[in-house]
């Protein structure tokens, strides 16, 4: 039903602002809009390809479930860096469990690659694209938004960051 309404409530609510500063509230919400929007696009697509990257890994080394746990660890990387831990850990668990002690561990050796090639190539580059923050300053922000807020601030942290971003721009 929003879906439906959303243009009228659209004119609706640019109808509440004053006419001198329509365009450039506009403009800013626009901006806004394609950073978040844009976050949320890459980090699908972050989590699409670690899970990609995470099944193929675990069904080269002939792991048990290998598409369910990739599936696990790709859904799970929209939470950055818990992915692949835990499609790691689910890895190595079912290694040990259903093969033996050299799967368990080739299943380690995979998450850790996966881990590695998201956090150093895939997420920062994504990030970078899609939310035009700077690579360090977006490992800060989670950093950052993990210490004060847990799971939250670190799901938030890279919005917040690039909302701060255009702000301060704008007003600057």
């Amino acid at each position: 039903y929003a879906l439906i309404d959303l243009p009228r409530v659209r004119e609706e609510a640019t109808s509440l602002i004053p006419r001198p500063h329509r365009e450039e509230v506009l403009h800013v919400s626009r901006r806004l809009g394609g950073a978040v929007g844009g976050f949320l696009r890459g980090q699908m697509l972050v989590a699409l390809i670690v899970g990609i990257m995470t099944s193929v890994g675990f069904r080269l080394i002939g792991l048990e479930f290998w598409l369910i746990i990739g599936m696990i660890a790709g859904a799970l990387n929209i939470i950055p860096f818990v992915g692949p831990w835990v499609g790691g850990f689910l890895g190595v668990s079912v290694g040990f469990v259903t093969a033996d002690l050299q799967t368990a561990i080739l299943a380690a050796i995979v998450a850790l690659v996966v881990q590695q090639i998201d956090n150093h190539l895939i997420s920062p580059n994504v990030l970078r694209a899609t939310v035009h923050l700077h690579p360090a300053v977006i490992i800060l922000l989670i950093l950052l938004g993990g210490g004060l807020g847990g799971i939250w601030g670190v799901l938030l942290a890279v919005p917040i960051g690039a909302i701060i971003k255009i702000l301060a721009g704008h007003l600057w």
